[in-house]
């Protein structure tokens, strides 16, 4: 019997605890109307405005009411969608609008049902049309819409598929100019429907009429293609996972296309704007430009160009740089016990110039350090502890140094790993400050 008493005092306890926690969650409700019937509507409730972080959704009662509890927040936010793919009606947001930054946040509180979180919703148009270049359908572009010239503040997108065709529907009623994206480089479409790179030349081009679709919206692209190889300058050797870069401008990221070398050194950029271009390739921390000069031996006004024309592939633009090299070694206390969960080994170009750092190693538990994809040449390691050791630059005479000044370098060779550069710390003769604080940023306030 005492037994039965305690399992029933426990049962009790988990059901009013669960009830509590029921009850400490907030609830919304409202209603849903538009001008129709049938429409299998559902209301989403996220975390955010634009729709990530969903909490949950319930589907509109047949009545047109919805309820959702167990919202444990303080604000949420609120949305219809419908899965017809061929209704017109128009995602709104809470309260009426229908882009998600316009959105109103809904106050939840604990044990209470916020209400009067009411939709009125309205039907919109559809438009659709193809993307061609000279070579025929192009797919995968984002064609977007926006309601004012040259804003990128877009209100609905979509993607042409395989065969180039794009097609959308439950956009709000209006005039539109429309904007397409393909591989980095966009468009905007101009009175006559052709794509124009400057957006002041921009016409809105697409009326959306509602229970419509405005069709025939073609959309011509001068697309090209660039494709090559990397190459080990030492050896021959495709090399992999080189990081490519199409620059517009040489002297500028903006614009750059970005790529990978595969394990046979091929890179492509596909679906890249008819121009000329700058052609980078990644060699551990270090740019090379298409002549193999590294970046800051040479201006960048004065490297090569190359030209994409539209329909072609421009090809066998072929790189041969220095292969990356690697470094790695130990951190040990002055007892040979590895250190690595309160070390880290920072890599620099110049020991005393916080502009230099390169990054950190990956570490292990036994204190084996390694760091790959570095430039040849010198490099200087800074093993920086907040524990118990002293941080120190790397000395090869195995006097490890607490001044940048007496740090020595670490010579890297291009393709090969420089083993055994290995750090003893010991503990600082006076108290040091227990917080990480980076090499770099000393540096900077030297």
């Amino acid at each position: 019997m005492k037994q039965q008493k305690i399992i029933l005092l426990l049962l009790f306890l988990v059901v009013f605890g669960f009830q509590r926690n029921v009850q400490a969650a907030g609830a919304l409700s409202g209603t849903v109307s538009y001008p129709g019937s049938g429409e299998q509507i559902r209301v989403f409730v996220s975390r955010y405005a634009g729709g990530p972080g969903t909490i949950t959704y319930v589907s509109v009662n047949p009545d047109g009411t919805f309820y959702v509890g167990g919202i444990d927040r303080d604000t949420c936010y609120a949305k219809t969608w419908t899965d017809n793919q061929s209704s017109y009606l128009v995602v709104q947001y809470y309260n009426l609008q229908d882009l998600p930054n316009d959105a109103d946040p809904i106050d939840i509180i604990d044990g209470e049902v916020t209400t009067g979180v009411d939709f009125q919703l309205v039907y919109g148009g559809g438009f659709s049309g193809t993307v061609v270049n000279s070579a025929g359908p192009v797919s995968h572009v984002s064609v977007t819409l926006h309601k004012e010239q040259c804003n990128h503040s877009r209100t609905v997108t979509t993607f042409s598929n395989d065969a180039g065709e794009f097609h959308v529907r439950g956009v709000p009623v209006g005039t539109y100019y429309m904007k397409v994206t393909s591989g980095g480089s966009y468009w905007w479409l101009a009175a006559d429907g052709s794509a124009m790179k400057d957006c002041l030349a921009s016409a809105p081009v697409v009326e959306i009429i509602p229970r419509e679709t405005t069709t025939g919206i073609d959309v011509v692209l001068d697309l090209g293609s660039v494709t090559g190889i990397v190459q080990n300058r030492a050896n021959g050797d495709p090399l992999p996972d080189i990081a490519m870069w199409l620059k517009p401008d040489a002297c500028s990221s903006d614009g750059a296309k970005l790529a990978f070398t595969g394990t046979d050194g091929r890179y492509r950029f596909s679906n890249t704007a008819t121009g000329s271009y700058y052609l980078q390739a990644n060699g551990g921390e270090r740019r090379y430009w298409l002549d193999g000069s590294p970046e800051g031996t040479l201006s960048c006004s004065a490297a090569s160009m190359i030209t994409v024309e539209d329909g072609l592939v421009t090809e066998n633009i072929d790189m041969s740089i220095p292969a990356p090299g690697s470094v790695d070694g130990t951190v040990r206390d002055g007892n040979s016990n590895p250190l690595w969960e309160k070390v880290q080994v920072e890599f620099y170009l110049n020991p005393c110039d916080a502009n230099t750092f390169m990054g950190t190693a990956y570490r292990h538990e036994d204190g084996y350090y390694r760091k790959d994809g570095l430039p040849e040449g010198n490099v200087y390691l800074y093993a920086n502890s907040w524990g118990e050791e002293e941080s120190k630059w790397y000395r090869n005479d195995d006097a490890a140094a607490a001044d940048c000044s007496d740090a020595q370098p670490v010579s890297v060779v291009s393709g090969q790993l420089t083993s055994q550069v290995d750090f003893i710390l010991t503990p600082p003769v006076q108290e040091k400050q227990a917080l990480l604080v980076p090499m770099y940023l000393l540096l900077l306030n030297k």
